[in-house]
């Protein structure tokens, strides 16, 4: 039960921190369509900076992210477009080279919404489910062929039915398949060894102590030195004296 002593103290106290000035101004309040005027203008410029460069586990996070890959492909993706060229590491970070460039240009014109990370992720979802058996992966190819036929020249198509088309000599489609010639095979040289005779067969150097024929100098990849005249079926070697 608080007393009226204890009632009056505590309405002072509130009445002081009233008094008090506030920390955070509140905008007064005000009424529809009613003028204000500014008190003060500051102006400031801020440029658009484009987005910071990748750094490898940045890209992978983003990999991820966006259900682009797998665990087991996220390291040869990275290292894929930098054997190609693709891209530079400039202070740690990923950076497209000119080839990358014009490669991105290219494909992302010729063949617009194949190269955006949605259909790529699609593409990884409806491959685990072929893996798993939920869906059938002749009607899956068949439905993406569908989809991306029209993208490419009539050249491409034909030739991409050629490949597949069986090598019967019969036709299916519109495409034919090439008719095969038997190729004949050319007599085989006999094979030199590596060791050529740059000197005729004598016996200036002496004759072979295991078969007994003529030794001569001959020249090898690590230089001169004295070899039998019965080679191949002998095989000694001596350095030159």
């Amino acid at each position: 039960m608080v007393t009226p002593k204890e009632q009056d103290v505590v309405k002072r106290a509130d009445e002081e921190d009233e008094e008090e000035t506030p920390t955070n101004k509140r905008l007064p309040r005000l009424k529809a369509n009613e003028p204000v005027q500014p008190l003060k203008l500051t102006p400031q410029q801020h440029f658009t900076k484009p987005p910071a460069p990748y750094t490898e586990a940045l890209l992978i996070k983003a990999l991820e992210q966006n259900g682009v890959g797998r665990p087991s492909t996220y390291a040869q993706t990275v290292s894929t477009i930098k054997q190609r060229g693709y891209v530079a590491i400039l202070n740690r970070k990923l950076s497209a080279t000119a080839l990358g460039k014009e490669v991105h240009q290219v494909l992302s014109t010729k063949l617009p919404g194949l190269f955006e990370t949605s259909f790529t992720a699609g593409m990884e979802i409806s491959l685990d489910e072929i893996a798993a058996g939920k869906q059938n992966g002749r009607d899956y190819l068949r439905g993406f062929w569908t989809q991306v036929s029209p993208l490419f020249g009539q050249q491409v198509i034909t030739a991409t039915l050629a490949q597949s088309a069986p090598s019967s000599g019969g036709t299916e489609g519109t495409a034919t398949t090439p008719k095969r010639t038997r190729r004949t095979k050319s007599p085989k040289t006999p094979r030199k060894s590596s060791a050529s005779v740059s000197t005729p067969v004598s016996s200036e150097y002496g004759t072979c102590p295991k078969c007994g024929k003529a030794l001569v100098k001959r020249k090898g990849p690590r230089g001169e030195f004295l070899g039998c005249t019965g080679f191949p079926k002998c095989r000694f070697t001596s350095p030159l004296p």
